[in-house]
C-alpha cells in the first residue's frame, strides 16, 4: 500500500493500479485498497468505474470514512446531480467539517440552479479548509454564473495563488476578465494558458477574440495558428475571416467565409460575413441576398434581420422598418437595431418615434456616437436645443482621438458640437430680431441651468480637450491652465483611474510644446508612475507615458534614454499583442527614428524593414498602409546616401500612390522627384529625365485643368 501511494504521488497511476491489483488478489485490506483504487480511477477520469468501486466498499463497510464524499464526486461527474447531493449530505453527517463533501454539495446545487445554497456550501468548504484551491475556483465559476465577475476574479486569483499551474482556473480567469471588459488582462491569462498547454484550442480562440477588441491585426496571427492546428474546425476559419474583415483584407476574408460554408452549409454566420463584405463594396443587392440566406438558416438570431434592415435603409427602402422590428424582437439588447430603426422612422417622418429608438439605443450603449449624434440632430430639429446641445457635447467628449494605422470611423463630433453651438447662437439672434427676446432669454437660461451641474466625467473631458485645443492654437497659458484643471478633477476621482495619468501627460505635452523640457520631463515621469500604479508595470497601457518620455529624450538628443523607453514600450506591446501587432509596429517605428537621429542608419533600416514586414503580415502586401513604414525607410536611405536603395524605395511608393490615386495624381510628385534625384546620383540620367518630365506633366495638368 505504501509503495502504491508513492507511485500515485509521482503520477505513475498505471503502475500504482497494478500494485493495488496485486494486493486485492491477496485479499489484503480490500476496502482500503478499493478506496485508493477509486482515487486512481478518478484521476484517470474513469468516474463510472470509480463509483462502482466505492459502492462495493459501502456494501462491505457503510461507515468507511470519505467514501460518500468520493462517491458524490463520481455521481456529479457522470451527470447525476441529485445522487451527488445525497452522497455529499451522507458524508457531512459523518463529518460536518468535510471540505470535499461541502464542495461536492456546492457543485451539485450549482447544476441544479440553487445558487444561494451552492454558494453557502462552497463557503463552508473554505471555512473548513482555507487552503483548498479547488473550491475557490468552483466558487469563481458560480459567481460568473451570477454575472458577479469582479468577485469571481478575486476567487480565481486565490485559487491560482494556491495552485499556479491550474490551467482550467487560469482559463476561467481569462473568461471572467473578458466578460468584465478587461481584455488586456484576459489576453495575459489566455497567453499563459497557451504557454502551459499549446493544444488548448479554446484558449487560442478566446485569445484571438480578446485581441479583436484591442488589436484586430494581432488577432490574425493567433487565428492563423489556430487554423493550422485545426484546419477542419469551422469556427477557426470563421474567426480568422472576422479578423481579416476588420483590417480590410476583404478578399482573404471572403475565402475563409467560403471555406466555412463548404464545411458547414447550415452555418448562418459566413453568409452574414459575406454580406458585410459586399455591403462595404456598395453591392447592396448582393449583400441583401446573403443576409436573407442567413435569416433562412437561423430565424432566431436578430443579426441578419438587422443587417438586412440597414442595407434597405441605405437603399432608401423603408421596408427596413419591418426588418429592424424583427431584429429587435429577436435581440432587444442590440443597440444597432434600435439606432437604425430610428433612422428609418425619421425617413418616413416619424421623428418622435425615432427619438424613442435613439434613446433606447443609447440606454444599451451610452458611448456609441452614431445614435448620440442622430438623437442630437433630431432634437435640434424639434427645437429641443437644451437636450440637443447636451448630446452633441457628450458625443464630443466620447469620441476617441485617431490612432495611426488603425481603421476607425470618424464622426468629427467636436466640430459637430461647435457647429451646433453656432446654429444655436444664430437661433437666439433670430428670436430676438423677430421680437421674441423673452423666449430667447428663457432658452439661454435653461441651457445655463443644464450646464451648471455637469457630471464628473463631462467636467473632466472638457478640460483636456480645452487644453489640446489651446495648445494647437499656441495659447500655451490657457493650455496649461486647462490641463491643471483636468488634473485637479482627476485627483478627486476615487478609486484612481486612467484619467489622472492622462491629464498629467497632457500637462507634460504643454510644457514640451513650450520647450520647457525640465517640467515636461517631471510630468511625463509622474505620468509613468501613475500609469504603473493604475494598470501595472507590465501593462501595455503604460506605453503612452513611455513614448512621451522617449520623444522628450529624443528632442534633447538623449539617444540612450530614448532607445530605452521605446524598447520597453516595444517589449510590452509584443508581450501582450504579439510581434505582428499595430502596437509593436508603432514602438519599432519610434526606435527606428531614434537610430536615424543618431545616424545609426543600419539599425534604423533593420527596424523599419521589420515594421514593413509587420504591416504586410497584418494588412496584406497590397495595402496602402504599407506606405507608412516605407516613407520612413525612404527618408533613411536618402539621409544615408544609399542612392540605389533610395531609388527602388521611392519607386515602390510611387506604385502604391498610383494604385490609390491614379497615374496622374499630384500625390505622386514628391516620390517621383525623390526617385529622379536618386537616379541622377547613380548616373542614370535618362531614367531620371523621364520621371522629371512626368512630374512636370502632372504639375502642368493641375495648373491648367481645362
Amino acid at each position: 500500500m505504501s509503495r502504491a501511494g508513492s507511485l500515485i504521488r509521482s503520477g505513475q497511476l498505471d503502475f500504482a493500479a497494478d500494485k493495488l491489483n496485486n494486493c486485492l488478489s491477496q485479499d489484503l485490506g480490500k476496502p482500503e485498497i478499493g478506496f485508493v483504487m477509486g482515487l486512481i480511477l478518478i484521476n484517470q477520469q474513469r468516474f463510472e468505474e470509480a463509483g462502482q468501486v466505492y459502492l462495493e466498499i459501502l456494501s462491505q463497510d457503510s461507515n468507511f470514512p470519505e467514501v460518500h464524499a468520493r462517491l458524490s464526486l463520481t455521481y456529479f461527474e457522470t451527470g447525476d446531480a441529485e445522487s451527488a447531493l445525497r452522497e455529499a449530505k451522507s458524508a457531512l453527517k459523518q463529518n460536518p467539517n468535510n471540505p470535499v463533501a461541502h464542495m461536492n454539495a456546492g457543485l451539485a446545487l450549482r447544476v441544479m440552479r440553487n445558487f444561494a445554497a451552492a454558494k453557502a456550501e462552497f463557503q463552508e468548504s473554505i471555512r473548513s479548509k482555507p487552503d483548498y484551491a479547488l473550491v475557490y475556483g468552483n466558487l469563481g465559476m458560480l459567481l460568473d454564473d451570477l454575472k458577479d465577475h469582479e468577485r469571481a476574479i478575486a476567487q480565481y486569483k486565490k485559487a491560482l495563488a494556491l495552485n499556479p499551474d491550474d490551467i482550467n482556473t487560469r482559463y476561467n480567469l481569462g473568461v471572467s476578465y473578458g466578460e468584465s471588459g478587461d481584455y488586456l488582462a484576459a489576453i495575459h491569462e489566455y497567453r499563459e494558458v497557451k504557454r502551459l498547454d499549446p493544444s488548448r484550442l479554446d484558449a487560442r480562440q478566446n485569445l484571438g477574440s480578446a485581441l479583436m477588441h484591442t488589436d484586430s491585426a494581432a488577432a490574425i496571427t493567433e487565428f492563423r495558428e489556430l487554423v493550422a492546428l485545426a484546419p477542419d474546425f469551422p469556427i477557426c476559419h470563421q474567426c480568422l475571416a472576422n479578423a481579416l474583415y476588420n483590417v480590410g483584407r476583404l478578399s482573404e476574408a471572403k475565402t475563409e467565409y467560403q471555406t466555412v460554408m463548404t464545411s458547414d452549409p447550415a452555418n448562418p454566420v459566413p453568409h452574414r460575413g459575406l454580406g458585410l463584405i459586399l455591403e462595404s463594396q456598395r453591392e447592396h443587392d448582393a449583400a441583401l441576398v446573403e443576409y436573407r440566406k442567413s435569416e433562412a438558416l437561423d430565424d432566431s438570431s436578430g443579426l441578419a434581420f438587422g443587417f438586412a434592415g440597414r442595407v434597405l435603409l441605405l437603399k432608401k427602402d423603408f421596408a427596413a422598418i419591418t426588418e429592424l422590428k424583427r431584429a429587435e424582437e429577436r435581440d432587444p439588447s442590440n443597440w444597432e437595431h434600435h439606432a437604425h430603426h430610428g433612422e428609418a422612422l425619421e425617413g418616413i417622418g416619424d421623428r418622435d418615434a425615432a427619438i424613442v429608438e435613439y434613446q433606447e439605443s443609447l440606454s444599451l450603449a451610452p458611448k456609441e456616437l452614431e445614435p448620440r449624434l442622430n438623437l442630437a440632430l433630431a432634437q435640434e430639429k424639434k427645437d429641443d436645443w437644451v437636450a440637443a446641445l447636451s448630446n452633441y457635447h457628450q458625443a464630443a467628449l466620447d469620441e476617441e482621438p485617431p490612432k495611426i494605422g488603425a481603421a476607425q470611423i470618424r464622426y468629427d463630433a467636436q466640430n459637430k458640437y461647435q457647429s451646433a453651438q453656432q446654429r444655436f447662437q444664430q437661433h437666439l439672434a433670430d428670436l430676438r430680431s423677430s421680437g421674441s427676446s423673452a423666449k430667447a432669454a428663457d432658452l439661454e437660461s435653461r441651457l445655463r441651468a443644464s450646464e451648471a451641474t455637469p457630471n464628473v466625467d463631462a467636467k473632466y473631458r472638457d478640460a483636456p480637450q480645452a487644453s489640446m485645443q489651446a495648445a494647437q492654437e499656441r495659447k500655451f497659458d490657457q493650455a496649461e491652465t486647462a490641463a491643471k484643471q483636468a488634473i485637479a478633477i482627476a485627483e478627486k476621482i476615487q478609486p484612481l483611474d486612467g484619467r489622472l495619468p492622462e491629464s498629467v501627460g497632457q500637462l507634460g505635452s504643454v510644457y514640451a510644446w513650450r520647450m520647457d523640457y525640465k517640467q515636461a520631463g517631471e510630468n511625463y515621469q509622474r505620468q509613468l508612475i501613475l500609469a504603473e500604479k493604475v494598470f501595472g508595470p507590465q501593462s501595455p497601457m503604460i506605453t503612452t507615458a513611455l513614448q512621451n518620455l522617449a520623444l522628450l529624450a529624443l528632442a534633447q538628443k538623449d539617444f540612450a534614454n530614448a532607445e530605452t523607453y521605446f524598447t520597453r514600450s516595444y517589449d510590452l506591446d509584443q508581450k501582450t499583442f504579439g510581434e505582428n501587432s499595430q502596437g509593436a509596429a508603432d514602438s519599432l517605428r519610434g526606435l527606428a527614428h531614434v537610430y536615424a537621429m543618431k545616424q545609426d542608419f543600419a539599425k534604423s533600416e533593420s527596424s523599419l524593414l521589420r515594421v514593413a514586414k509587420i504591416y504586410e503580415t497584418i494588412y496584406g502586401p497590397d495595402d496602402n498602409r504599407l506606405a507608412i513604414p516605407w516613407t520612413s525607410l525612404c527618408a533613411v536611405y536618402d539621409q544615408w546616401g544609399k542612392a540605389e536603395k533610395s531609388a527602388s524605395c521611392h519607386a515602390y511608393l510611387v506604385a502604391i500612390a498610383e494604385k490609390q490615386f491614379g497615374p496622374d495624381s499630384p500625390y505622386l510628385v514628391r516620390e517621383l522627384t525623390a526617385e529622379a534625384q536618386a537616379l541622377r546620383k547613380l548616373g542614370r540620367v535618362d531614367e531620371a529625365a523621364k520621371l522629371e518630365q512626368r512630374t512636370q506633366s502632372i504639375q502642368a495638368a493641375q495648373s491648367n485643368p481645362n
